[in-house]
């Protein structure tokens, strides 16, 4: 959520003065990854081990571009075209 929609939620208004805190993320290279992704990574077992060894930038990169669909269908559909590129493709399997 972004802009001023989360700020009800937050209990603020437009106007008030807030205080935040900034703190280094624990886990930069961590991505979360949508639950259809997920689902793919887990049936696939050479699947934790190809995506472990590519670079967070490469992870990042795909992780969006599934999670970026709005339908589930089409999710799953990126998720499992990305799970086969990334074992047939060289570029991406021999890092």
């Amino acid at each position: 959520m972004s802009g001023y929609a989360a700020l009800p939620r937050m209990g603020v208004r437009v106007g008030d003065i807030v205080e935040i805190e900034l703190r280094p993320d624990p886990d930069p290279d961590g991505v979360p990854i949508c639950e259809e992704l997920a689902e793919v990574r887990n049936q696939d077992p050479d699947a934790p081990r190809i995506l472990a060894r590519l670079p967070p930038g490469i992870r990042r990169s795909i992780t969006c571009y599934v999670d970026s669909a709005r339908r589930v269908e089409t999710r799953i559909g990126r998720a499992l075209f990305m799970a086969n590129r990334i074992k047939t493709d060289p570029s991406l399997r021999d890092r």
